[in-house]
């Protein structure tokens, strides 16, 4: 992200909630790694859905969290319908093709041959819906990371008080 994009966003950021305050150098290292488009929809996406923001809020988790949502994610509905509509087309004996590796993934968890053959497909829904729910989360999770960029996890370190160290002279 270039600099000028980041001054701009976060001065509106601050403008628009005054009682949140915190040091834009520190955010600044922190969210350096989100491109352009990513921190506009995310602050955009701040601006207009939240009302205020509170005392505890951690905004640089905020901003990452918005800056990364898929908002074109499937539901488990819809993943659950591609993998009924492929038990009708290839059966226990066919090779699956889905759209999405979550749902792929689920589907090897539970077993393919498993979910064709059972006679309670009601409970292989469910368990499918709790496996395909989790593996997103997990995706959620590892997409608002800072991308293993060793440079800015040093930063992070640095930026962050010495926690737990007595002081000197006492």
């Amino acid at each position: 992200m270039r600099n000028e994009i980041f001054k701009k966003g976060f001065a509106l950021l601050l403008k628009t909630f005054p009682d949140k305050q915190f040091p834009p150098e520190i955010a600044w290292k922190l969210l350096m790694d989100l491109s352009d488009a990513e921190f506009e929809k995310a602050i955009l996406n701040i601006l207009t859905t939240h009302i205020e923001i509170y005392p505890n809020t951690n905004i640089i988790a905020l901003i990452r969290e918005k800056a990364k949502l898929d908002t074109h994610q499937l539901t488990a509905g819809e993943a659950w319908g591609e993998v009924l509509y492929e038990i009708s087309r290839v059966g226990h004996y066919g090779c699956p093709k889905f759209s999405n590796p979550t749902i792929s993934s689920a589907v090897y968890y539970i077993g393919w041959r498993e979910m064709c053959m059972s006679e309670k497909i009601a409970i292989e829904r469910a368990h499918f819906f709790k496996v395909f729910e989790n593996l997103q989360q997990r995706e959620n999770r590892e997409r608002l990371y800072i991308n293993n960029n060793v440079e800015l996890l040093e930063i992070t370190k640095k930026a962050m008080p010495r926690i737990g160290r007595k002081s000197e002279g006492v």
